[in-house]
Parts: structure tokens; C-alpha cells; sequence
């Protein structure tokens, strides 16, 4: 169970930790930049799911933004969030760009996945660009190797319904059936 508090303390926490950050990397830019904000998080424990929809979520109310735990993507987000913003509204708007499908801070938007979601929409953006075939080719030669997997979407949110529903109170157990009814809706 999502505790309010706990989740109202790490936001709070984070925004002291986040607006002292941008402040002192606010004249730098580039690589000096990008090693400012992302040094900050070394030795930040993982943890898998780190970050929901914040208190205002309908089914994943963990904290929206921290700085004392992070997995792979909220590392990831964080940081160009962080990199991208030059105040404390601007990384949140960043952050939820970053996060969510054209900012809509909902489970449903989520950029749960790397290469099907997340990736997509910030090359769309203008945001990144691929490069991995340049760095297979330097590092390789020709022994790049491309595999495709089909991820069924609708398959997997419902799959994870019963872990993903993270709420302060209410009742769980319909939002875990309403969240797999809802799954069939999900954008790719």
C-alpha cells in the first residue's frame, strides 16, 4: 500500500534536491552539463518501478519524481529531464515528456518500454537520434545483428495489473479489473 505521506515527503525532498541542482548547473552546457546531473544520482539505490503517477495517479500513486532510488528508465529520464530544464516547472514538464505519450501523466501513457515506446517518440521529437548501427559498425565491423520482438501491449498491462495498481486507499481490487479492462485500450 502507497502511504501518502512517504510519497509527499520523497516529492518534497526531491524538488529541495532538484531546484539546488539546476541552480548550480544553470551557466553549464553540453558534457559539462550532462556529468553535473547525472553524478548526482551515483551510488542511488535501484529500484524496480521506481516512480508511478504521483499522488494524482488513478492506478500508480508512487512518487512522480525522487532522488533517493531509481530503475533503468527513471535514472535515464531523470537526468535529461534535468539536462533539458533550467528550473523547477521546466523539469517537471521535461520529466513528463520524457515519461509519459505527449506528456499525459497516466499509467496508460506510460513509456513503459525502451524500443517500442520510448525511443519511437523522442526520435519522432527530434529529441534522439539512433546511432546505433554507427557505434555496432565502429566497434564490429559488419557484425551488427537487428532481432525484432512483438510485444502485445493490451497483453502485458493486464498481465502486470494486479503489481502495477500502487494506491493510497479505495478499493484495489477494482482498479486491478478496471485497469485490465482498460488494457485493450492502451496507445502504442
Amino acid at each position: 500500500m502507497v502511504v501518502a505521506s512517504d510519497v509527499e515527503h520523497k516529492q518534497y525532498l526531491a524538488r529541495q534536491a532538484i531546484t539546488a541542482l539546476l541552480a548550480e548547473a544553470i551557466d553549464l552546457v553540453d558534457g559539462a552539463r550532462f556529468q553535473a546531473v547525472s553524478s548526482a544520482f551515483l551510488g542511488a539505490a535501484y529500484l524496480d518501478g521506481a516512480l508511478g503517477e504521483g499522488l494524482a495517479g488513478q492506478y500508480d500513486q508512487y512518487p512522480q519524481y525522487r532522488i533517493d532510488a531509481f530503475d533503468c528508465m527513471t535514472w535515464v529520464n531523470t537526468v535529461l529531464a534535468l539536462y533539458y530544464a533550467h528550473d523547477w516547472p521546466s523539469f517537471i514538464q521535461e520529466l513528463q515528456l520524457l515519461t509519459y505519450r505527449e506528456g499525459r501523466v497516466t499509467y496508460l501513457d506510460r513509456h513503459h518500454f525502451v524500443c517500442l515506446q520510448w525511443n519511437p517518440a523522442h526520435q519522432a521529437a527530434g529529441r534522439l537520434c539512433d546511432v546505433t548501427r554507427d557505434i555496432a559498425s565502429c566497434l564490429a565491423g559488419d557484425a551488427y545483428v537487428e532481432s525484432v520482438v512483438d510485444i502485445d501491449m493490451a497483453a502485458w498491462v493486464a498481465h502486470q495489473a494486479s503489481s502495477a495498481v500502487r494506491v493510497c486507499g479505495g478499493d484495489r481490487q477494482s482498479l486491478v479489473d478496471e485497469l485490465e479492462q482498460q488494457a485493450a485500450n492502451i496507445p502504442v
